[in-house]
């Protein structure tokens, strides 16, 4: 359901003629977000060994891509 929201919100954001956004899912609800405003917001930043970051790996099936170091 997520998917089909975001999806549709992309495709009617570029057939309206909106550039530089992004579809983010806010507060319960899909919405455009210009990209301006996600690039100077405040950062959080995932730490490698977090169970967020750990989930996200798991959810997607892609490597984790770090160095043995870290």
């Amino acid at each position: 359901m997520l998917c089909s929201q975001i999806t549709l919100s992309s495709i009617q954001g570029l057939m309206s003629g909106y550039t530089n956004f992004a579809i983010g899912h806010l507060k319960n609800r899909v919405a455009m977000v210009p990209i301006e405003q996600m690039i100077s917001a405040d950062k959080y930043c995932l730490r490698p060994h977090e169970e967020n970051w750990q989930r996200l790996l798991a959810t997607t099936g892609q490597p984790s891509f770090l160095n043995r170091e870290h």
